[in-house]
């Protein structure tokens, strides 16, 4: 990323989209928000709105991860006003579940599933499924979120689903899901097929796969992975 950077308006974007990820998945926020707050500015200036747009996602994650509500919601409605694509707007949801704010991610969800495309339609169903999820109704999350899977198999949605298993206490399934993720675990590191990089993603599924394997008593892989996400989190 760093050798990007000198590749032009886009690639020194990129290249502080790609180093704050890199810094919130080793839970580094503190830098990430410092690189983000120079990339934004560079983004405004270029008219960079899309790349302007992720970097305020990615700024509200890492103010999420340091407490600081009022500021996460303040970039997530600069996130909504620079872009609309369904990158932006699912990212946006997911956090506002986040933050305890449910009926602002139903609205994008509602907004969603309206569309004709069946993968923008999926993506509102697993923001519903999320929603459940949050609030502990378990059984219905997964429902619904196999619902969004069978629109359109998303690498998040697996993930998503995976989680709604776990907390339902279905062990068997949520390591069948984590293990999914991890067979297109390429897909976490660009979950919206695009440009954009969500490496800290991959870092989440060593969490999750080590709990899992935990509970079914596969202790040696638990341990590999539960050690793999906290050296992650260490070289921050």
């Amino acid at each position: 990323y760093s050798a990007m950077s000198q590749l032009g308006t886009r690639g020194s974007s990129l290249s502080k989209t790609g180093l704050a990820d890199i810094a919130l998945s080793s839970g580094d926020a503190e830098v990430a928000i410092s690189t983000l707050h120079t990339g934004i500015l560079e983004d405004e200036e270029a008219g960079n709105t899309y790349y302007q747009a992720s970097k305020q996602i990615l700024l509200a994650e890492a103010q999420t991860a340091l407490g600081l509500r009022k500021e996460a919601l303040s970039s997530i409605d600069a996130a909504l006003s620079s872009s609309t694509s369904i990158a932006i707007r699912v990212s946006a949801a997911m956090l506002f579940i986040q933050l305890n704010e449910s009926e602002k991610a139903l609205e994008i969800a509602n907004l969603l599933g309206q569309r004709l495309q069946s993968e923008e339609r999926a993506y509102g169903q697993l923001i519903e499924g999320s929603i459940a999820l949050h609030e502990g109704s378990f059984i219905e999350a997964v429902d619904t979120i196999l619902g969004s899977i069978n629109k359109a198999d998303s690498w998040l949605a697996r993930f998503q689903l995976g989680k709604g298993y776990f907390k339902a206490e279905a062990y068997v399934e949520a390591l069948s899901e984590f293990e999914t993720c991890q067979t297109r675990i390429g897909e976490s590191t660009a979950l919206y097929l695009d440009d954009i990089p969500t490496f800290r993603r991959s870092i989440e599924l060593s969490y999750w796969l080590g709990n899992v394997q935990q509970e079914l008593g596969i202790t040696n892989n638990a341990i590999k992975n539960l050690q793999s996400y906290l050296d992650h989190k260490k070289s921050g």
